[in-house]
């Protein structure tokens, strides 16, 4: 299994990475965890993590900065 974790600029996000490496290995043996930071590279990955910190608003507004990825994101959970 293909995990991504969105990277918005809003965080540490090595330690999640682990985290879900670590909880990966526990269930499922072995998955490919990748941090990513392109709306481009969504289509090639099973599960998404969108780590979250502080307020929804801001978080929203760095995923804004990243062209296209909140259409990605919505076709990723509405369609995939």
């Amino acid at each position: 299994m293909k995990i991504a974790i969105i990277d918005y600029e809003s965080g540490n996000l090595k330690s999640v990475s682990k985290a879900v490496e670590l909880a990966s290995k526990n269930i499922l043996n072995k998955s490919d965890v990748k941090i990513i930071n392109s709306a481009s590279e969504l289509g090639h990955f099973d599960k998404i993590v969108l780590p979250g910190q502080g307020s929804f608003k801001q978080c929203y507004r760095s995923l804004l900065s990243i062209d296209g990825i909140i259409d990605e994101l919505s076709n990723f959970v509405l369609d995939k």
